[in-house]
């Protein structure tokens, strides 16, 4: 204790513990097993830290001008977005700091790599399929789209569009050739 300033320090070698009660920083009333306050108008987060530099590791923070929470990276010095949570609709963006609609993904593809989304299904067997499913509900039933990537007995995969209930609309098979 020193100039109205209290100052804790735990260093051991061993574990550290804090039994009973909610762990506030910068708040004398945490309502949750940790409570992080800060002023108004500043961006709250953790930071993890590589070990020995200030210039590589994770952030998790609310920035509150902007209501979002964010997961970035820092390297370099230089923070990415990683995944951002806008809390007034519940949209999520994936490398976008703004994201637009409810699944959002942005992928610079000055890196080389223009795949933004990747489904990978790891089983060998003939006729596994992984895809994407889309469905609206039209009065009390549903309308589904599905378009998969089909495996063939030829070690290859075909693209599949299927509509209500997997009735397959057209083919296109890993060699080329097109069916409807």
């Amino acid at each position: 204790y020193h100039d109205d300033v209290i100052k804790v320090n735990v260093s051991t070698i061993g574990d550290s513990y804090f039994n009973g009660g909610n762990v506030g920083i910068g708040t004398t009333n945490p309502a949750d097993a940790l409570g992080i306050s800060v002023p108004s108008g500043t961006t709250k987060g953790i930071y993890f830290q590589d070990s020995g530099t200030t210039n590589y590791g994770t952030i998790l923070q609310y920035v509150e001008q902007t209501n979002l929470f964010q997961i970035k990276q820092e390297e370099n010095g230089v923070q990415t977005g990683i995944l951002t949570i806008k809390r007034a609709d519940g949209n999520v963006g994936i490398g976008e700091t703004n994201p637009a609609v409810p699944l959002h993904i942005s992928r610079d593809s000055a890196s080389g790599e223009n795949i933004a989304l990747l489904l990978d299904n790891n089983n060998t067997t003939d006729g596994n399929e992984i895809g994407i499913l889309f469905r609206s509900f039209v009065g009390s039933t549903n309308t589904d789209f599905e378009i998969t990537g089909k495996a063939n007995a030829a070690n290859d995969m075909d693209l599949v569009f299927e509509s209500d209930g997997s009735n397959e609309r057209v083919r296109f098979t890993g060699d080329g050739n097109v069916g409807i």
